[in-house]
């Protein structure tokens, strides 16, 4: 799996300043690169993934 190693998966927590309407993508499809998870407060999933143990890569 990209982003694995000894440490364990990498998490990439990002927000978008706007939505693309698009076609849904299917699972086997080509590009299907990121399982993606919607939240109301970014800050607070962030301070959460820091409390259990997680680290930025950049900032």
């Amino acid at each position: 799996m990209p982003g694995f190693d000894d440490d364990g998966l990498t998490l990439e927590i990002f927000t978008y300043a706007e939505m693309v309407e698009t076609a849904d993508a299917m699972a086997n499809h080509r590009g299907y690169t990121h399982i993606a998870f919607e939240v109301d407060d970014v800050r607070t999933v962030y301070d959460k993934a820091l409390k259990e143990g997680g680290g930025p890569l950049a900032r």
